[in-house]
């Protein structure tokens, strides 16, 4: 998506940046009222000229060299619609290298490395645009110059925009920054031979969904999914590896503001994360499920054509047998009609197979989405705990990160819900189309004895041996997508269950939440006293 620039004031280090990671953010969006896709990014909200060569003189110089963070360390930001910063957690800051005054109230952009293509930044504001959260690797560049990648997780707010952020550590990752190079190269030679910001962003765009296309993926969509897996699963591997730790069991004894309210949001919070765990721990199997489906699905609707070119050739060679074929010319009409049955359901399967597949995906994403945002909760929870509560602003945090997480877990369950009902439709065809395969194989029985006496009729005496070896595997493959649907069944049964407890969790948190932040805006201290 297109990255907007905006006036800036001189940024500021935080002293001596400490070499921990720097954090990965998105830039200031285009105005509220505008489409992304045709918003010029230099031109939004254009600042006068003087402020932009302030600006560049004063950006930090890139350094080819990383700001260093650990895979248990998360963080995030607030920012308003228009990619304003407004908040932040001390990870984020500690990463980033600039002061908390230095980022609040500037655009987030401040922190845009130029090693990143503006269409990535164009895609993530089409999908905020939209409503829809979206993840995807992000290069930044701390107030030291020194670089930082991130999987970012953003997410839209009522007034604004949540950024929750993780290192990258998958596979996945080194794919997409080759990806990216060559989406900048091609964005600067569109720049350079005299096209548009935006023809240049456009060409980047399809290079990235012919790059999606190549590594299997039918679009960014179906990608985000994969990524944001792949990326916690590589993670939990690598703290299980070394021994660390990323949440915390408790909080310690602490003279914050509220602390009993905090230890009670936290072990909410901390029981849901449990919860969520429980499903999350699916995930795999969710994602191999929906692989075999669209395979298996795949596989069956192939072979519905098989079975009517076998059988329509089938008729032709009996119509050449004269009288003595007449037999084997009714059986080979049955064939073809009962062909013709078994491709109307391949389709009618295929079709209802679609809602599945991006439902599947949506409960992938949304799943591994919910289950990050709920640990920045439990982990800012322990910030705040351990930072004395922190001010009026950091506290109602919590009350973004909550709304955040209550916004994703919600549709993840309830798709996952509706995926096992569109599922049941699937089996009613699936159920079919195996029905009128034993039909297939009764009358291939019957047309194999009936060419027995013919001697030397041999193509046709083949194609009944292929009409055997077609209804044999459709019936395997259907058996197996039969049984995914029974599996994935199994594993949505928990689905209503699992809601209604976290839903009391969240009513449950809201109370305390709405309680402690009272607490705090109480006892904040009036200006002058």
């Amino acid at each position: 998506m297109p990255t907007v620039e905006t006036p800036e004031a001189t940024p500021q280090p935080a002293g001596n940046p400490p070499s921990s990671p720097p954090a990965s953010e998105p830039q200031a969006s285009p105005p509220a009222n505008t489409n992304p896709r045709s918003v010029q990014p230099d031109r939004a909200l254009d600042p006068a000229p003087e402020e932009v060569g302030n600006r560049r003189r004063n950006a930090p110089t890139p350094v080819d060299s990383p700001r260093a963070f650990g895979l248990e360390e998360l963080f995030f930001s607030t920012t308003d619609c228009r990619g304003i910063v407004r908040s932040g957690n001390e990870v984020f800051r500690r990463i980033s290298g600039y002061s908390e005054s230095a980022l609040i109230g500037r655009p987030h952009n401040l922190i845009r490395h130029p090693d990143m293509p503006s269409a990535v930044f164009r895609l993530v504001w089409d999908y905020l645009k939209r409503g829809k959260a979206v993840a995807g690797y992000v290069k930044n560049m701390a107030a030291d110059g020194k670089h930082y990648w991130v999987v970012a997780m953003l997410t839209p707010l009522p007034d604004g925009h949540l950024s929750v952020r993780f290192k990258p550590s998958s596979p996945v990752f080194n794919a997409v920054q080759a990806i990216y190079r060559d989406m900048l190269r091609i964005e600067q030679e569109a720049e350079a031979t005299g096209k548009s910001r935006v023809a240049g962003m456009d060409l980047s765009t399809a290079f990235l969904e012919a790059a999606m296309s190549r590594l299997g993926f039918a679009n960014y969509e179906a990608f985000m999914a994969t990524l944001l897996h792949s990326e916690l699963k590589s993670r939990d591997a690598g703290i299980a590896l070394a021994g660390s730790r990323l949440l915390p069991d408790r909080i310690s004894e602490s003279s914050a503001k509220g602390a009993d309210f905090l230890r009670t949001i936290f072990g909410r919070f901390h029981e849901t994360y449990q919860e969520v765990n429980l499903l999350y721990a699916e995930l795999d199997e969710f994602s191999r499920l929906n692989t075999e489906l669209n395979r298996t699905c795949e596989g069956t609707s192939a072979r519905s054509h098989a079975f009517r070119l076998t059988a329509l050739n089938a008729t032709i060679q009996a119509t050449q047998l004269g009288d003595k074929g007449h037999t084997i010319s009714v059986v080979a009409h049955h064939l073809e009609e009962i062909a013709h049955h078994i491709a109307t359901a391949s389709s009618d399967l295929v079709q209802a197979m679609v809602p599945v597949e991006s439902g599947l995906r949506s409960v992938i994403f949304n799943l591994a989405a919910s289950r990050l945002q709920l640990e920045m909760v439990i982990l800012f929870c322990h910030e705040l705990a351990l930072s004395e509560g922190g001010d009026q602003t950091h506290c109602r945090n919590l009350e973004a990160l909550q709304s955040a997480f209550a916004g994703t877990i919600r549709p993840a369950i309830e798709t996952l819900t509706s995926t096992s009902a569109s599922l049941g439709i699937c089996a009613v065809h699936a159920e079919h189309m195996r029905k009128h395969t034993v039909m297939m194989q009764v009358a291939q029985v019957v047309g194999s004895v009936e060419t027995s006496g013919l001697n030397g009729d041999t193509p046709l005496h083949q194609m009944l041996i292929d009409v055997r070896a077609h209804t044999s595997e459709t019936r395997t493959q259907l058996d197996r997508l039969l049984d995914i649907m029974a599996e994935f069944s199994r594993l949505s049964q928990a689905a209503p269950a699992m809601i209604d407890r976290i839903t009391r969790a969240l009513q449950l948190t809201q109370s305390d939440l709405a309680e402690f932040l009272s607490l705090v805006e109480f006892e904040k201290p009036v200006d002058g006293s």
